[in-house]
């Protein structure tokens, strides 16, 4: 049932899939410390995103963009051992996260298909008080960041570091900052799509930083 009241808010938002000859990956999490509850009401959001991402394509053949679920690990209110990593699939019923109408797989899934703990493009989300009260996204310096090197170590123009809740560390070969108030998570599609046309997996650290359709 609550895959269920998962998948139902998708289907006001998701219509009719382009047609589509390869699969990307969109990655996500949130902030360390937040509890389960608001991390399970994000996967809405990265639904939309990753939906938002295939429609952004304007000529065909295009790219369906998968949503990976991820793994819980460290928690807020949860009393476990050190290396526990718990798929959604122990909670929710991944059909009927499916039936929403977006392709859904768990990170093991990814793994597989990658051949490692690696994304093309990691994008860092954080949040600030504007002057103006309105929606508005700034790109910023990963580097001057305190956020992003509290989690992050750079790598050239990439980065490795921590993935939902130290689930363990994720490389990336790309990395873009931003700093976001008031935004929907769908905001990003048309920014990535056109800044980055080539990357097939794409890591949104702080997902919760965006908001709900």
């Amino acid at each position: 049932w609550v895959g269920f009241f998962l998948a139902v808010p998708l289907l006001a938002v998701v219509g009719n899939r382009p047609h589509t000859s390869s699969k990307a990956f969109l990655l996500y999490d949130a902030k360390i410390g937040e509890g389960f509850n608001l991390q399970k009401e994000i996967f809405i959001r990265a639904a939309w995103l990753a939906k938002s991402l295939t429609d952004e394509c304007k000529t065909e053949p295009c790219r369906e963009w998968s949503l990976v679920l991820p793994p819980w690990c460290q928690l807020a209110h949860w009393r476990v051992s050190e290396g526990t990593v718990r798929e959604w699939h122990h909670f929710f019923d991944i059909k009927l996260l499916k039936s929403g109408g977006v392709d859904v797989i768990e990170y093991s899934e990814y793994r597989r298909i990658r051949g490692s703990d690696s994304v093309d493009l990691l994008v860092h989300l954080e949040t600030f008080v504007p002057d103006e009260w309105k929606s508005q996204t700034h790109p910023i310096d990963c580097a001057q960041s305190r956020a992003f090197k509290r989690q992050f170590s750079e790598e050239g123009e990439g980065a490795v570091g921590i993935y939902s809740g130290y689930c363990g560390d994720i490389r990336a070969s790309l990395k873009h900052c931003f700093k976001t108030w008031g935004e929907t998570s769908d905001f990003l599609a048309p920014k990535l799509t056109h800044s980055f046309p080539d990357v097939k997996s794409i890591l949104v650290k702080h997902l919760d930083s965006a908001a709900g359709p």
